[in-house]
């Protein structure tokens, strides 16, 4: 009987160690990426995770991330419709949407106003993510199209 317990705790403690190893692979990895990424929960849309890329493209520092107010949006967001005319309401970011309604949004462009004041074209890329116990989460990933915009505007 103990001994049936213990090798129940060693296989327990062996699997938690080798979850955390990968989610730690898993984390380096997203770190590499280029690109912006940021996961949040539902349904309070908590940030729960942000890449080093997602910090530099939008110029915020991570706790601001980490701050972020939950359903209403993160204020450091600062999304624009592409033209710039219209600032996006909470439920209309893309991130948002993937956690609340379970959309997919593929290639939609916003115009971010960082903290610096430079203006930067972002694709957007987002879908919720449900785990085996039903539990969803989002996923945005993103990258500055500044240049290629102002290329195809120069063209036109």
């Amino acid at each position: 009987m103990v001994a049936g317990q213990l090798a129940i705790a060693i296989d327990n403690a062996r699997l938690r160690s080798r979850a955390e190893g990968e989610r730690r692979t898993l984390q380096a990895v997203i770190n590499q990426m280029p690109e912006g990424v940021v996961i949040a929960d539902a349904p309070d849309g908590r940030i729960s995770m942000v890449n080093s890329a997602a910090v530099q493209l939008t110029g915020q520092l991570l706790i601001e991330f980490l701050r972020s107010p939950g359903p209403d949006g993160p204020k450091c967001w600062n999304l624009y419709r592409p033209d710039g005319s219209k600032p996006l309401s909470p439920q209309d970011l893309p991130l948002n949407r993937a956690i609340s309604k379970g959309e997919i949004c593929n290639g939609e462009k916003g115009l971010m106003r960082r903290p610096d004041g430079k203006e930067i074209i972002l694709l957007l890329n987002c879908a919720p993510l449900i785990n085996d116990s039903g539990v969803i989460t989002g996923a945005e990933i993103f990258q500055d199209i500044t240049p290629q915009e102002r290329h195809q505007q120069e063209l036109s």
